[in-house]
């Protein structure tokens, strides 16, 4: 812009006052000037421009063959020609390749050419192979370096590349795995390598990402030799969670010089799936309770809340602890059983050979209970019972989908049991009793009422034990008692009291007394009744309910224990 006002105002003040054809004189003025400048350009330019002889060196390298796959072994020709006008000095070749190509000889060294002389030219070749990721680009180059002329220590070079995008390697691999899982299992897979050369292979390296959800033996393997295949077995153990897809990738490398090179990655397709079902029971008695030799109308409702068709379902109940006579109601409800769980097949609910999405059953199942716990020794004042649904999917054939439901815990009723017996003799022998055997009329024999009671899981409340004595039998004064007060006796009545305000779960508390005996007449010839009846009474402190038990007439006649027991129990005159 500036340039353009400067000559416009010399020519206004220099050229159009004193010229008459001064506009044809400032043009032709211009161009003289302007070829002025270029001739001194051009002149300045050849004195110091020197011609750079690499530029006179022709050198192409060039690929031999069709596709090459990562492994292969590939051919290239280098050529060269010294188009100079002079003799270059101490030539020297060197090929720069990557770092894991394998050269089928010293093609990665420095190759001297000597003098050449001009137009002097050669075609070199080499082979090797190159282990390179399939899908990126490598880079082989061709160097020439060399002396202009003998008089110089300069080192010129010329350099010539090419690239190479393998799309494939020769050292394939295939995946063996299973497309879908319920997760939290052992996925097993199957690796297989296969080397499609014709010669060995380098050192072998397979990465497994997650590796800490991977279980496999060895990831690096020797050699392998050509058209020999390799098999790797692992298993992939993802965690449970919600349906989503779930990444796994493995990746095969082969090791040359000391570098891994990418040659397989191994992605596929795999899917958690997460069946959901709501699974629920109830006891339909009001408050439930588990009470020996009773019965629990369990209900039982399930329902497919996902997606998927649930395959080949499976039921089952568990017990814990086991009060439930399984056999009992096994036949009853014509069930099978297994590992001591109930169990509902296609064969009893048939909803359960096929379940569609949303499908559902409910049905009620008496469970009959054991007639006594006491010899399962419960440690446990609950009763669990838990529902489980197994299933498998068609998406998943080699897994069991299971679902437990929320287990439902039911107070178990404490067991409150007495067990009186006669004794005159103890279990060791010893001498307890008094008096003649067979006892005589008229005559005094003392016997104990030795009773046990037993209480099994929950405590026992307001605990009250009677005895009603016989006619002819009186209450010594003599007893003794493992807990609490001791014996009452009301001579009005006979009976013969002990009561507690508590007794404590899983204890045992005995009550011994004596009584004497004086038959008379009348009982000759007869086993004589000493104890008409017996009660005894509580409640369970948990389940809040009544718990009472009593016995029939205790005559003299002794358990098989018992020493005495030779003696006849009939009256004697």
């Amino acid at each position: 812009m500036r340039v353009g006002l400067f000559l416009q105002q010399h020519y206004r003040q220099r050229y159009r006052p004193v010229f008459r054809h001064a506009r044809q004189l400032f043009i032709f003025d211009l161009v003289l000037l302007a070829a002025a400048l270029a001739l001194g350009g051009a002149t300045l330019y050849f004195l110091i421009w020197k011609p750079n002889p690499a530029d006179k060196i022709q050198l192409t390298l060039e690929l031999a063959g069709g596709r090459i796959r990562s492994g292969d072994l590939i051919n290239f020709t280098v050529n060269y020609q010294n188009q100079n006008q002079t003799t270059i000095r101490d030539a020297r070749l060197r090929l720069m390749m990557p770092a894991s190509f394998i050269a089928a000889a010293t093609a990665d060294q420095e190759i001297n050419l000597g003098d050449l002389a001009p137009q002097a030219k050669a075609s070199l070749d080499f082979s090797g192979r190159l282990w390179a990721t399939p899908g990126l680009t490598e880079r082989l180059t061709a160097i020439i370096s060399f002396s202009p002329d003998k008089n110089t220590a300069e080192r010129v070079q010329k350099t010539s590349s090419v690239e190479v995008k393998l799309p494939a390697s020769a050292l394939t691999a295939t995946l063996d795995i299973a497309s879908a899982t319920f997760g939290g299992v052992a996925l097993p897979f199957t690796v297989t390598l296969t080397n499609n050369t014709d010669a060995v292979s380098p050192p072998l390296q397979l990465l497994v990402t997650p590796r800490q959800e991977t279980l496999i033996a060895a990831t690096t393997f020797a050699p392998l030799p050509p058209g020999q295949p390799k098999t790797i077995t692992g298993a992939y153990s993802p965690a449970r969670g919600p349906a989503a897809n779930i990444p796994l990738t493995l990746t095969t490398q082969v090791i040359t010089k000391g570098t891994a090179v990418t040659q397989n990655i191994l992605s596929p397709s795999l899917k958690r799936l997460a069946p959901a079902v709501s699974l629920t029971i109830q006891v339909k008695e009001r408050p439930p309770r588990a009470e020996a030799a009773g019965e629990l109308p369990l209900e039982v409702s399930w329902k497919n809340l996902s997606p998927y068709r649930l395959l080949k379902s499976r039921l089952l109940l568990a017990f814990s602890p086991p009060l439930v006579d399984l056999k009992t109601t096994a036949i009853n409800n014509r069930l099978p059983t297994e590992n001591n769980k109930l169990l509902f097949t296609a064969e009893e609910r048939t909803v359960l050979q096929q379940v569609k999405p949303g499908g559902s059953d409910q049905f009620t199942i008496p469970l009959q209970l054991l007639s006594t716990f006491s010899a399962l020794n419960l440690t446990t004042a609950t009763f669990t019972i838990t529902p489980v649904l197994q299933a498998t999917l068609a998406e998943v054939p080699q897994e069991t989908f299971v679902a437990t439901g929320t287990p439902l815990a039911i107070p178990i009723l404490t067991e409150l049991k007495l067990s009186p017996e006669v004794r005159y003799y103890t279990d060791e022998g010893d001498q307890l009793g008094r008096g003649p055997l067979p006892p005589r009329v008229g005559k005094t024999t003392k016997y104990w009422i030795m009773a046990r009671l037993a209480n099994t899981v929950s405590p026992v409340s307001e605990v009250k034990f009677q005895a009603a004595l016989a006619p002819s039998v009186t209450f010594t004064g003599r007893q003794s008692v493992t807990l609490g007060a001791p014996f009452t006796y009301d001579t009005a009545t006979r009976v013969v009291s002990w009561q507690h305000p508590e007794l404590p779960p899983q204890s045992i508390t005995g009550l011994y007394f004596e009584v004497a005996l004086t038959p008379t007449p009348e009982m000759a010839g007869k086993a004589p009744t000493l104890v008409e009846t017996i009660r005894i009474r509580g409640s369970d402190a948990v389940v809040k309910q009544e718990l009472q038990q009593e016995f029939p007439a205790l005559t003299n006649e002794l358990p098989p224990a018992d020493r005495g027991r030779r003696a006849s129990p009939l009256v004697n005159l």
